[in-house]
């Protein structure tokens, strides 16, 4: 039985917590615009898909055994998950920059004539 939630309810937090598909349906369409805004704001000029960090954050949250103390809590953590899906995207970017860098360093050093 679908229970009629109230974002400020602790029985949504309570729910959430326990996993439950109705809270985390709940949670997910009341919080996944302000998040989409958000990602897409970090990862403007890059083809990465906002929706598709929101949805992985959201999945990891499902999957794990974190509990959250609180609404709050539980929007400081997803947030705080997106901005660093961007910051290790960046890292991962400055990686593979380096590598190709290091690759035509080495390509014009040893070119075969």
């Amino acid at each position: 039985m679908a229970v009629d939630y109230d974002m400020n309810s602790s029985v949504l937090i309570d729910d959430f917590n326990r996993r439950d598909n109705h809270a985390f349906e709940y949670i997910f369409l009341h919080l996944y615009d302000a998040l989409y805004r958000f990602s897409s704001k970090l990862y403007v000029g890059t083809e990465v898909v906002p929706d598709d960090v929101v949805q992985d954050v959201f999945m990891n949250v499902l999957k794990s055994r974190i509990s959250f103390e609180s609404l709050e809590h539980l929007k400081a953590y997803l947030y705080l998950s997106v901005k660093n899906s961007y910051r290790r995207y960046w890292s991962h970017q400055r990686h593979v920059e380096n590598y190709v860098q290091h690759i035509k360093h080495l390509s014009g050093k040893y070119k075969v004539t």
